[in-house]
């Protein structure tokens, strides 16, 4: 700016010593135009140079607007901001770093890095520093500062380094994170009450599942047995009010253990028992259990699935509920109609699958009821339960014993014209090693020890359906293809017992039974009819000791052919273990009607000193021992352990009968032990009776 004015000066000289000396008027002229030229130019540019000078004043005063607008906003951000060299020695801070520690900025800069850190972090800030001189940056990380009053402030801190004038620094932002921690401390306490709170809910379920099915135990026992006196004197009118009875005593179970279930998979206490199993044997007993449902609701069952299906590696009992729970309910909508169940191995991408398919032709489901099912508690209308009763609990458990499985369950539905559900399950569970495939073990019977069972039926086929499962169940079988043919065997081989076929040619059924009961040789035989057609009372009034109808089941087989396997049976005493004296009176009843003798003890310390007293006198011993588990003093658990570690009681049977939900460490405690466990309220009776006897049998063979 000075070479301009200074340039303008010396040129106006010029113009003006060349004006004076110059003497033409033309050239007076010339000079003149040229000088007043000039100093327009000059005037212009002055003009245009203040405005230059207002222009960048306005620039520096932005500048300096926008540089204190950005330092009052780092002053009043919440978060805390810090500079410091590499050393720890802070060289600028905003307020809120400065509030953080309870300091004023002027203190803070006068302090050691380590007298606002605990020295307990070095490890911690030394890993730090290594990631920011690395990458040049640290990730966020939690720490606590130590407030100017002496006690912590926890925070998260992030930071990068800058480089300025060649020298590089640490920027750092400090976030305040006490009420975040206060929150999770929060959180914390509330998960651990509720942690508490479920605990006791589960030790509430198990005591309640004791108490409520230890009575029902008794009731559904009792019932029984006043069913079947009530038979023996033919009093029809007691018989009916006595089966209405046991099925809401057993009706009442079931809803008992539906909620308890659904606690304990609400809960995660629901434990995965895998064992090999047949799943022939499995449907089996499934179809008969669920027959008489499907007879008393009107309803056809039709079966679609070839025989061998084979074994799979799974949940036994589970499977088997799911079945249950998806028939029954069929059976229950469906009034006059057919229930479909479907079976069917699949290999799909190497794996093998157990596909079951359940179709009705019952009420069906809308689109707004399907949204609303697999819900606990819940059934797809309102008017439902009204209707057709139960919790809404039994999809909801199937839905959840098959994810637990590893399989998918799906529903198709078309309102008023049925359902179908289709389950598809993994044939092998590889998460898990197989445990033992039942918890019972027991010493096969050699040929020779093994009771014969004389099958007579003219089908061909059939005698092969029985011979294979008998055979199943341990015992030698001999076949006759009519009534001739089966009086000739059974006066040579003296069979333990005799199926019999009502429908032959020729000699049929009730001319061979006539003649096998006034033959004085051949009439203790146990004949059991196996026919079609229901003509009980004619078969019982001829002296038949059973009456099966076909088809027949290896389970049916079993229940009734264990009831005549047993020699000497008077003379075996079983010991009943129970602190319900109600239960204990009702087993006793039981187990003397049976034909046994029996002792009994309240506890598991009064058994232990019983069976001391029977040995120290040369008493008869207890060939079996039913024991309970959840007992005073001495628990079944303790009781198994001292029987399993004394030398002569070690050998005696253990059948445990409680009401307690049996988990697999249950089953682990107990299977060195224990031949078999069955589950108060939910057993059948004639399945605790064919087991003691199996089991009496063999002591006696």
């Amino acid at each position: 700016m000075i070479f301009i004015y200074s340039l303008h000066f010396f040129v106006f000289s010029i113009i003006f010593i060349l004006l004076w000396n110059v003497e033409s008027s033309y050239q007076h002229t010339l000079l003149l135009s040229i000088m007043a030229l000039l100093m327009l130019v000059a005037f212009i540019l002055l003009k245009l140079e203040h405005k230059n000078l207002r222009k960048l004043r306005y620039q520096l005063k932005l500048a300096e607007d926008s540089d204190q607008f950005s330092r009052s906003l780092l002053q009043d951000l919440p978060v805390g901001l810090v500079l410091m060299r590499l050393d720890g020695k802070v060289v600028e801070l905003n307020i809120a770093y400065a509030n953080l520690i309870g300091r004023t900025p002027e203190e803070i800069r006068q302090l050691d890095y380590w007298e606002i850190t605990p020295k307990g972090y070095a490890e911690i800030e030394q890993e730090q520093m290594q990631k920011l001189l690395k990458t040049g940056r640290f990730e966020p990380f939690e720490k606590e500062y130590l407030h100017k009053m002496g006690h912590l402030i926890p925070v998260r801190v992030q930071g990068l380094i800058i480089e300025q004038n060649g020298e590089r620094f640490i920027w750092e932002s400090v976030e305040d994170v006490t009420l975040q921690k206060r929150s999770e401390e929060a959180l914390r306490q509330a998960k651990q009450i509720a942690e508490s709170a479920n605990l006791s809910k589960s030790q509430f379920i198990a005591n309640m599942s004791h108490e409520l099915r230890t009575p029902l135990n008794a009731i559904i026992g009792y019932s029984e047995m006043l069913k079947e006196d009530a038979d023996d004197l033919e009093l029809p009118k007691f018989v009916e009010d006595l089966y209405k009875i046991l099925g809401s005593a057993r009706h009442l179970l079931g809803l008992i253990n539906d909620v308890l279930d659904i606690s304990k998979i609400e809960a995660g206490k629901m434990e995965i028992y895998n064992e090999i199993f047949d799943v022939d044997s499995m449907l089996e007993e499934v179809i008969s259990t669920v027959q008489p449902l499907m007879t008393k609701n009107h309803c056809i069952l039709v079966t679609e699935f070839e025989v061998g299906l084979g074994k799979i590696y799974s949940d036994l009992t589970k499977v088997r509920q799911m079945l249950l729970n998806l028939l029954s309910n069929a059976a229950k909508f469906t009034n006059e109609g057919k229930v479909t169940l479907s079976i069917y191995r699949q290999i799909e991408e190497n794996n093998d699958w157990l596909v079951i398919k359940i179709s009705d032709e019952g009420i069906g489901m809308t689109s707004e009821q399907l949204k609303k099912l697999f819900q606990p508690f819940v059934q797809a209308d309102a008017s439902t339960t009204r209707k057709y009763g139960g919790t809404g609990l039994g999809l909801v458990i199937t839905k959840r014993f098959v994810e637990m499985l590893r399989g998918t369950i799906q529903v198709e539905s078309n309102f008023g014209h049925g359902s179908c559900f289709t389950i598809r399950l993994p044939a092998h569970l590889p998460e898990t090693l197989p445990l033992e495939e039942k918890i019972k073990t027991i010493v096969e019977a050699t040929p020779e020890e093994q009771q014969i069972v004389l099958v007579i039926d003219d089908d061909q086929s059939v005698r092969e359906m029985l011979q294979n499962y008998i055979h199943k169940l341990g015992y030698r079988v001999a076949l006759a293809a009519n009534g001739d043919e089966g009086l000739r065997l059974a006066r040579k081989l003296k069979p333990a017992a005799i199926t019999l076929d009502a429908v032959m040619p020729g000699m049929d059924g009730w001319m061979v039974l006539s003649a096998l009961k006034t033959d004085p040789q051949l009439a203790e035989i146990p004949v059991i009819m196996a026919t079609m057609f229901d003509e009980e009372t004619q078969g019982y009034s001829l002296g038949a000791t059973d009456y099966l109808i076909k088809p027949i089941s290896q389970e049916q087989l079993r229940l009734t052919l264990s009831k005549y396997q047993i020699s000497n049976q008077t003379q075996q005493r079983v010991m009943v273990v129970e602190d319900d004296h109600i239960t204990r009176g009702m087993m006793e009843i039981m187990l003397t009607r049976a034909g046994w003798q029996v002792c009994s003890a309240e506890n598991g310390r009064r058994a232990l000193e019983n069976l001391e007293k029977y040995e120290q006198n040369q008493e008869t011993m207890p060939s079996l021992i039913l024991l309970d588990l959840m007992m005073p003093e001495l628990d079944g658990f303790q009781v198994v352990d001292r029987l399993h570690h004394h030398p002569t009681w070690q050998s005696i049977p253990v059948i445990v009968l409680t009401a307690k939900d049996i988990t697999l460490e249950d089953r682990i405690r107990l299977k060195n032990g224990v031949q078999n466990i069955f589950q108060k309220g939910a057993y059948k009776r004639d399945s605790l009776l064919a087991e003691i006897r199996e089991q009496l049998s063999r002591i006696s063979s």
